[in-house]
């Protein structure tokens, strides 16, 4: 099995929630989008915000030289060497289009 198909997931946080999503190394984070969309769609606390895709921010944490970077749509697992089981942190929409602040926590080395 090639490693761009071999299974894998990732871990993304949200607030007090994390999400376990499976995916692959050639998934996009479009795709991951769309899980966490449907996961959100079956929850129902979380059924009555508007969560599709678009309204989701996926986001690396900073690093003690990088400040925290947006993962784009189109991008892959692959592009940006997220690992399996790697944390990575979500943002949803607010009302009149800003974004939630994301805490995240102590700086990783």
């Amino acid at each position: 099995m090639s490693a761009a198909v071999q299974p894998m997931s990732i871990r993304v946080k949200h607030t007090n929630q994390t999400y376990f999503v499976p995916c692959t190394r050639s998934s996009s984070f479009l795709e991951i989008k769309e899980q966490i969309s449907l996961a959100n769609g079956k929850n129902a606390i979380t059924a009555a915000i508007n969560l599709e895709a678009t309204n989701i921010q996926l986001l690396l944490p900073p690093t003690s030289d990088q400040p925290s970077k947006e993962l784009p749509d189109l991008g892959t697992i692959s592009d940006h060497m997220i690992e399996n089981d790697q944390l990575i942190y979500t943002a949803f929409r607010k009302e009149g289009g800003s974004w939630e602040d994301v805490d995240f926590g102590e700086k990783k080395e």
